[in-house]
């Protein structure tokens, strides 16, 4: 259609399509070419013919890309009303799940002691991971040295390295901080599965947790101050 059209209007002609290869697998190529006028009312389309199929994955991929920052700034809204430390960390899980596809993560508090706990675990992990444990924030763990660091720490194949205890089936990784607060954990069963552009949004979903979980501190707080203060003035 689009020959026939260029060779009616003596127009240049541009257009992509799916071609198989002769290994069988089908990609994007690009055909242009220009109606060339001929003898006798003959005509000749000298056209040329390119692969565009990585330019074609990419513009998919900044299309998923896309839709995953739309998907993932909508369901935030439920992590800026949670109320509660247990609501975030599974709000955290549930946006991880959902939005950005990966059903292995957790989510750990520190504590007073400075043990990373458990406060939130996926169904994926407790059947994979069962009794997932709590890390103590000064030990080698690879949890607790993304704490301290206060950076993300992203790992291909954990498998590779020689660690101190199990991680199951699991071979990619990576731990963002939610500041002072605690930790994510993500991970995947496949190597080098974990895209570098979900990390962003991660760590921008664990800056956000990190507002919430001020902000209920901050309201934790101003109720304590405000039982006392009815406390005390029932007592006078």
């Amino acid at each position: 259609a689009h020959i026939a059209e260029a060779q009616q209007g003596g127009q240049k002609v541009q257009f992509e399509y799916r071609a198989q290869h002769a290994d069988g697998h089908y990609l994007w190529v690009e055909t242009a070419g220009q109606h060339v006028p001929g003898d006798g009312g003959a005509a000749t389309l000298i056209a040329s013919t390119r692969s565009v199929d990585e330019r074609k994955a990419a513009e998919e991929a900044l299309v998923r890309r896309e839709q995953r920052v739309e998907a993932l700034y909508e369901a935030m809204r439920g992590l800026t009303e949670a109320r509660t430390h247990e609501q975030v960390a599974e709000h955290i899980l549930t946006l991880i799940d959902d939005t950005l596809g990966y059903p292995i993560s957790a989510v750990r508090y520190q504590t007073e002691e400075g043990v990373l706990v458990p406060a939130a675990v996926s169904g994926t992990s407790r059947a994979l991971m069962p009794d997932r444990p709590s890390y103590d924030v000064a030990a080698d763990s690879l949890v607790a040295l993304a704490f301290r660091r206060g950076e993300t720490m992203h790992y291909d194949d954990v498998q590779a390295l020689d660690l101190s205890y199990d991680l199951g089936v699991v071979r990619a990784c990576a731990y963002v901080p939610i500041r002072s607060h605690g930790t994510i954990s993500v991970g995947s069963l496949h190597v080098g599965a974990i895209d570098e552009f979900d990390l962003k949004l991660i760590e921008i979903l664990a800056r956000n947790a990190d507002g919430v979980i001020e902000r209920i501190n901050r309201e934790d707080a101003l109720r304590a101050a405000r039982d006392e203060a009815e406390e005390m003035n029932r007592l006078k």
